[in-house]
This record gives structure tokens, C-alpha cells and sequence, in this order.
């Protein structure tokens, strides 16, 4: 259940971050077309810079597909061009629970495969050795 819900903040934050970054993406757009020997100017002394929008749609993508690996390297590329985006800063956290959660369950898993691995060796081992002292017996008649 908490998986569920941790998955839910995941996307409606990604879908924050989208909907953030698609205005501004559009208004630089625009800008950039109409003002070409100002944006020179512009660019030097402002720094605000903002991920390309094909970096956030192919990271709300990842987490969509729950490729967390994927998301956390795009997460961190986010953070690159914008070292302050607050939703950015929150989801990589999440990222990072959840993949904690799941190498938490995979060693889980693990070692449930190994215990009964382990138990079917040792049944098969007293079986064998019931087997040779039963061919022992036989021998000394």
C-alpha cells in the first residue's frame, strides 16, 4: 500500500515538474526567435537556466515505466541545469526510497531462495547418508 502511495507523489510530482518547465521551455522559445542580438546579452547575465523539456518528458517516462535507475540518472541531470528546482530536489529523494524498498526486497527474496536451497541440500544429504549405511549394512552380511 505505502508503494502504491509513494508512486502516486512520484507521477503527480514528475507531472509538476512537466507542467512547471513546459511554460517557461514555451516563453524562451519565443523569446529566443524574436530577440537574437539581445539574448546575447541576456544570457550572459542571466543564469536561470531550465532543463530541456525533452530531458523531463523522457524522465517522467522512466518513472512511469518504473525504471527507477533511469529516472534517479535523469533526476540528477534535472538538477544539473536547475540545482534549485524543489520538486526535482524531493522526487530524487523518493527515487532514492524506492530503490532502497526494492534492493530491500530483492535481497529478501534472495534469501528465502537460498533457504530453501539450502534445506533441500540437507534433506537430500541425510537421505544419502541413510542410503550408505544401509549399503554398509549389506556388505558385512
Amino acid at each position: 500500500m505505502q508503494s502504491l502511495q509513494s508512486r502516486r507523489k512520484l507521477v503527480n510530482i514528475a507531472f509538476k515538474i512537466l507542467m512547471i518547465s513546459c511554460p517557461n521551455q514555451q516563453m524562451t522559445m519565443v523569446k529566443n526567435d524574436t530577440n537574437d542580438e539581445d539574448n546575447d546579452e541576456d544570457s550572459t547575465s542571466n543564469k536561470d537556466t531550465h532543463a530541456p523539456l525533452e530531458l523531463m518528458a523522457e524522465f517522467l517516462r522512466a518513472e512511469m515505466s518504473q525504471d527507477y535507475h533511469l529516472a534517479k540518472k535523469l533526476c540528477q541531470m534535472i538538477l544539473i541545469y536547475e540545482p534549485e528546482n524543489p520538486e526535482a530536489k524531493e522526487f530524487f529523494s523518493l527515487i532514492e526510497e524506492m530503490l532502497l524498498m526494492e534492493k530491500t526486497q530483492t535481497l529478501e527474496e534472495d534469501d528465502e531462495d537460498s533457504e530453501e536451497d539450502s534445506s533441500g541440500e540437507s534433506e537430500g544429504e541425510s537421505s544419502e547418508d541413510l542410503s550408505e549405511e544401509s549399503s554398509d549394512e549389506c556388505e558385512d552380511e
